[in-house]
């Protein structure tokens, strides 16, 4: 960015700081107050410094200087923790711990901002070895614009682990040994500062430093950070064998600066592999390497042994990479535990040569052909390659991944709103399995459990929780020489974590009267501190209350999309948040938010905020009218800050094609036109409806609970099958679960058609349908376009029994309004159950819609048997019908002789399955198109689903 004034430079670093943040909000030393501006006093100090009017020696020396040295604090977490016995009590013994930075937000900007000045320098210098933590492509070309700091880290990590295999297939029949090892408390063992790093590293390319005064005072400031960091960590000596006696310069854990310097060391040290005779290729992910190579491992060769001859690695525990470059940065040591040897070859397919090669290697081994099946590896795909594992690092599991699961899948119940009563219950269960290694383990997860604790026994549990913690904290073990300044640090690591957690579950889960009760109940949260010391309630909730109007709640934690953004001070997640927050929003005077507001407020949110979300916000509670949702809930998704716009009009456009009807007049398509259509069987509950006219709690609970599970099976199913299509029953989605709905839509890019469970606001029963439309844009990135919710127009006569003898009204409804729209060049229009036996709608329809589905709930099945047939020959067009599981009526039909009118149906089931069938639409797109028989209009045609165009009826029918 050196063509930026110093003052954009800071505004573009206060947004990235912003958003590193929040992605890291697990880590309690970001800052005591998350905070997205700095004050005006600190951007003063720092634009005078980038700019030259004081130097950064003499600005040390000032009151503001020496206050945010001395603020430079270290914390420690657990690493690995175990449950040991100390005379006769059980007590948490911490294996290995992380030294975390905590300082004021000026120093992480520092941190910002040296990377932002480095990037498009350093970034293409550190080669295709390195995986991980590099930057988004989008963010070199202009930081100001791209909205994320780093690249996909899961992707990244696929890259790496497919890394083998790519080499492999380059040398196809030679076998290679592939070396995987972990660098050692990587960066604790650095003990050379930011400057001297990159001077290094641009020396090893034969680049200078670049000369601009922003980027030294930047790199100088950075360092004055690492020092002090240093000299905090040798008091705290986190890692006292791996920083020695006379302590290193490690790299600050956290920092964004550490990541790009790590990857320059990396690189110099991949250079240095890669330099040696028999490697042949080398990458790396943070600080776990791989290494293929010519030389071949012997059977029973220690992966240490091996490393050493081929001279990557000293002779003698503890094994350091060797290498004279990096050697002069600090000491990357690895372990044998660390270590995992195997060969393979890449064949395709084996040769008489490749054959021959295989033979003289089993030989070279002394095994025979017979004796290979002892050392086959379960994975290896005898097709292409042959791949035996030596030996494997053991990698413990810090945190076990059931109770995770577990947990949050018991958070995932608590926000579709389970009862009260069942949420008690699971939760004393839950935690009644957890001893207090497995609480400590489960620190990153804390927040998800203290939400879950108020949604099932209300904010009194906040205390016991706190208590109970406390005594961890009061009897950890620490290992062996840690002194008074680590016990500190742990304990100090540990309050943070837990006041960091209590207040984002403050912010989500407690309403004001809540927030009350714990002032009253909980003045101050003792956590081994003295009364002075430690933090107040009142303080806890206002930081509570400060997470809410920055905007820093992740979207898991909220039940109805967006609320975050409104001035809702109410619960956003738990049994009643999203039925409470919907009636806040209609007893708005005027009702109906104004989405330019909305539209304002994510302008500053720290998280990237989906198509889907914005639509459901609008459709919700903030919109106006059917005919402007599109324009508000794309001037929502655009609000954001820094996206790109370009992306955001190929969502527009798109979402606007299937508004307008475009299906395309030509067979551009033959395979976007054959659709897999998944047809479920689940049951749907059909007390629904009297237990929310009747209140009755603990039904609606057990109603939620079943109906979240079979949808979520159902859904998943149908994804694992890779459905395109997917239509479910009427009163099948429960209206907190339409979020998770259209997010699955969305990343499965399935289209998804289906009936809301019944819901009463105020005297209006309501009774809808949801469809989520699956977009990409030309990047690749996924999203889901969720139409306006149609309220049903014509009730069942249990229905209006039900409502009429409860005093409430049907919610208003367009009679004969079903709008088509456009997927995949096929129109598709949608009704709910009794809706389909209305003559007047089906004949509007007619020859406007290629796809007709039918989402019910309905016993009369023969009746919809007759009137699918009659509607798939007079409309011409695909139907398909999908009942309750209990019940058979769910059947896809299509216009050809009657024989082989019905394509699939199912006959009904009490457990949840999906059958799917793929389906070549283009005939009947093409006579709708036409207008003519398929086998005059497209003649020669053949479809791929084995029915002939013969086999179609006459259009138009007769």
């Amino acid at each position: 960015m050196t063509n930026t004034t110093t003052e954009q430079l800071i505004q573009t670093g206060f947004e990235h700081l912003g958003r590193f943040a929040f992605y890291t909000r697990d880590n309690p030393f970001v800052s005591r107050q998350a905070s997205f501006v700095l004050s005006s006093t600190y951007s003063e100090e720092l634009e005078q410094l980038l700019d030259g009017e004081i130097e950064v020696a003499d600005w040390l020396q000032t009151d503001l200087g020496r206050r945010l040295l001395a603020d430079i604090r270290v914390g420690s977490l657990p690493r690995d923790v175990q449950l040991l016995f100390r005379d006769g009590e059980q007590v948490v013994g911490v294996d290995s711990v992380h030294a975390f930075l905590h300082a004021q937000l000026f120093w992480w900007l520092v941190s910002i901002l040296w990377s932002i000045s480095v990037a498009d320098l350093v970034d293409p210098l550190l080669g295709d070895g390195v995986k991980g933590f590099r930057f988004e492509k989008a963010f070199l070309s202009d930081p100001r614009r791209g909205g994320l700091m780093f690249a996909d880290q899961r992707f990244a990590r696929g890259e790496w682990k497919d890394f083998p295999e790519q080499v492999r297939k380059e040398h196809p029949g030679q076998f290679l040994t592939t070396a995987k090892l972990d660098l050692r408390a990587f960066y604790y063992s650095i003990d050379a500062g930011p400057a001297r790093i990159l001077n290094t590293f641009l020396a090893v390319h034969g680049k200078r430093p670049r000369r601009q005064r922003r980027v030294r005072v930047l790199t100088e400031l950075l360092g004055v950070l690492h020092r002090r960091y240093a000299e905090r960590c040798a008091a705290v000596a986190p890692r006292k064998a791996d920083l020695g006696e006379e302590g290193k310069l490690p790299l600050p854990v956290g920092l964004p600066s550490s990541q790009v310097l790590a990857n320059m060391i990396v690189s110099m040290a991949l250079g240095e592999i890669e330099e040696e005779e028999q490697t042949v290729a080398a990458a790396a992910y943070a600080d776990d390497l791989v290494v293929m190579s010519e030389a071949l491992a012997e059977l029973r060769e220690p992966p240490a042994a091996f490393l050493a001859r081929i001279g990557l690695i000293s002779v003698d525990e503890p094994y350091e990479l060797k290498g004279e470059i990096t050697a002069g940065i600090g000491r990357l040591i690895t372990g044998e535990d660390k270590m995992a040897i195997s060969y393979a070859r890449y064949v395709a397919p084996e040769s008489e040569e490749e054959a021959a090669a295989r033979k003289s290697f089993l030989e070279r081994l002394g095994l025979a052909d017979a004796d290979w099946e002892d050392y086959d590896d379960d994975n290896a795909d005898w097709g292409g390659r042959l791949t035996t594992v030596l030996r494997s690092a053991h990698k413990r599991e810090r945190v076990p991944r059931k109770l995770r699961n577990e947990l949050l899948g018991l958070l995932d119940e608590v926000r579709v709103g389970l009862a009260p009563e069942e949420t008690a219950k699971r939760f004393d269960e839950f935690l009644g399995e957890l001893d207090r290694r497995l609480f400590v383990a489960l620190r990153p997860y804390w927040c998800e459990l203290i939400v879950i604790a108020i949604a099932a026994r209300g904010v009194a549990v906040v205390k016991n929780l706190t208590e109970g913690l406390r005594e961890i904290i009061e009897t950890v073990v620490l290992p062996e020489g840690t002194g008074k300044q680590g016990y500190r640090a742990l304990k100090f690591g540990l309050r943070n974590s837990w006041y960091q957690a209590l207040a984002q579950a403050i912010a989500v889960a407690t309403s004001e009267e809540d927030r009350e009760e714990l002032r009253q109940s909980m003045p101050r949260i003792g956590l081994g501190l003295s009364p002075k010391k430690s933090r107040t309630m009142k303080g806890t909730i206002a930081s509570a209350m400060r997470i809410r109007d920055r905007r820093l709640i992740p979207s898991s934690l909220v039940a109805v999309p967006l609320a975050e953004f409104s001035e809702w001070e109410g619960a956003l997640i738990g049994t009643d948040a999203f039925a409470d927050f919907l009636e806040w929003r209609r007893a708005q005077d005027p009702p109906g938010a104004d989405p330019a507001a909305l539209a304002e407020r994510v302008e500053h949110s720290l998280r990237f905020i989906n198509l889907h979300e914005a639509c459901l916000a609008i459709h919700l509670w903030a919109g106006r009218s059917d005919e402007e949702w599109l324009e508000q809930a794309f001037g929502v998704l655009k609000a954001q800050p820094l996206i790109d716009a370009g992306l955001v009009a190929e969502l527009r456009a798109s979402s606007e094609s299937a508004l307008a009807l475009e299906r395309g007049e030509e067979d551009d398509g033959k395979k976007k036109r054959r659709p897999q259509i998944g047809m479920p069987s689940m049951p749907v509950d059909e007390n629904q409806l009297k237990a929310i006219v009747t209140d009755d709690r603990a039904e609606l609970g057990m109603i939620a609970k079943r109906s979240r599970g079979v949808l979520q099976s159902v859904v998943r199913n149908a994804a694992n099958n890779k459905v395109d299509f997917l239509v479910l029953p009427e009163w099948s989605i429960l209206p907190q679960l339409v979020p998770w709905l259209m997010e699955q839509a969305s990343s499965k890019q399935m289209l998804v058609i289906g009936g809301q469970a019944p819901t009463i606001a105020g005297t209006i029963y309501w009774n809808r349908l949801w469809t989520g439309i699956p977009l990409t844009d030309s990047a690749g990135h996924r999203a889901c376009l969720v139409l306006p919710p149609r309220q049903k127009h014509f009730l069942s006569p249990d229905e209006e029994k039900d409502i009429s003898d409860a005093g409430f009204t049907k919610a208003p409804s367009a009679r004969g309004e079903v709008k088509p729209f456009a997927w995949r060049g096929m129109l598709i229009a949608s009704l709910i159950c009794f809706e389909f036996a209305d003559i007047d709608i089906r004949r509007r329809l007619r020859f406007k819609a290629d796809v007709l589905t039918v989402s019910s709930l309905n016993r009369d099945w023969h009746y919809f048997d007759v009137v699918q047939e009659s509607t798939t020959r007079d409309n011409y067009c695909m139907t398909i019908c999908v009942n309750t599981g209990s019940f058979p009526g769910t059947r896809i039909v299509r216009p050809t002789k009657s024989e082989m009118a019905v394509i699939a149906s199912v006959h009904g089931s009490d457990h949840p399955a999906v059958i799917t069938k793929r389906v070549d639409m283009w005939p009947i797109v093409a006579a709708q198109l036409f207008k003519g028989t398929p086998k005059e209009v497209i003649e020669g045609y053949e479809p791929s689903d084995g029915i002939k165009l013969c086999q179609y009826k006459p259009f138009p029918p007769v």
